[in-house]
């Protein structure tokens, strides 16, 4: 049995938004090593909007069939911003007892997402005049 599981990630930023989404996302390949081969369906600058498919890399595994992630970048009253994005796993169910095994690795790719955005912001905020 196969199914779909999604995850929603926010993460607060002092950064305003319109810098963290230059950098998380239009400037992210220049930031972070390339783990996977992704294909960009959606791209909104206005709205600060990402949508993405990954199509090939370690990410898909025995248990995970695809991944796509929503992210957008909003402002938030303190003048910082709050990087959201929302992962969608197409997992598969081999056995009976996988479940287990499929939500950790779905937990370990959604530390893997936060522990990314973390080494983006810390980059902008070591080199901010470079966004």
């Amino acid at each position: 049995m196969a199914g779909i599981t999604s995850d929603d990630i926010e993460i607060p930023s002092p950064i305003p938004a319109a810098k963290m989404f230059k950098a998380a996302v239009l400037d992210a390949d220049n930031i972070i090593p390339k783990t996977a081969k992704h294909r960009i369906d959606a791209i909104d600058k206005e709205k600060m909007s990402l949508t993405y498919s990954v199509i090939d890399g370690d990410i898909l595994s025995t248990f995970v069939e695809s991944v796509s992630h929503e992210l957008s970048v909003v402002g938030s009253p303190d003048g910082g911003s709050i990087y959201k994005n929302k992962i969608t796993y197409n997992t598969k169910l081999l056995q009976a007892g996988d479940a287990n095994m499929i939500t950790n690795n779905i937990n370990g790719l959604k530390e893997e997402a936060v522990a990314l955005f973390k080494a983006i912001e810390a980059d902008v905020l070591a080199h901010p005049d470079a966004y």
